[in-house]
């Protein structure tokens, strides 16, 4: 069974976020290599796509939207640097490869299609969300 390391306090992070969580920031990848956006823009654009869908940012909820894509970037930059663990970067190289062959085939604009991407992608790997 897959079982993510513990977080920075000694919290282990359910799979079910880490998941979450991991697929989000390959579309901040995708956004920013394909889509050439800042990573910036990219990241309020994913906190926005996980509003819309009630589905949590990590660190404490209820925080500005500036505060949150701060949190986003920074899980994606330990994520990046293998600190969440193999199965964590497994998870996110796959689903970033996956969404890029999608991505390419549909060619959708990246702001009007990215939530509905995201929804469709999240709802088929996490049905228990």
């Amino acid at each position: 069974m897959l079982t993510p390391p513990p977080a920075a306090g000694g919290k282990k992070v359910p799979f079910h976020k880490l998941r979450l969580w991991t697929t989000a920031c390959a579309f901040v990848t995708l956004l920013i290599d394909d889509a050439e956006l800042s990573e910036t823009d990219a990241l309020y654009q994913m906190v926005k796509s996980l509003h819309q869908s009630n589905w949590p940012v990590p660190g404490r909820p209820n925080r500005s939207e500036e505060a949150q894509a701060k949190s986003l970037s920074n899980w994606r930059d330990k994520l990046l640097s293998k600190r969440y663990g193999e199965d964590a970067t497994d998870i996110y190289w796959s689903g970033l490869c996956a969404i890029r062959q999608q991505y390419q085939r549909q060619k959708p604009d990246p702001t009007s299609a990215l939530a509905e991407a995201l929804i469709a992608e999240l709802v088929r790997i996490l049905p228990s969300l």
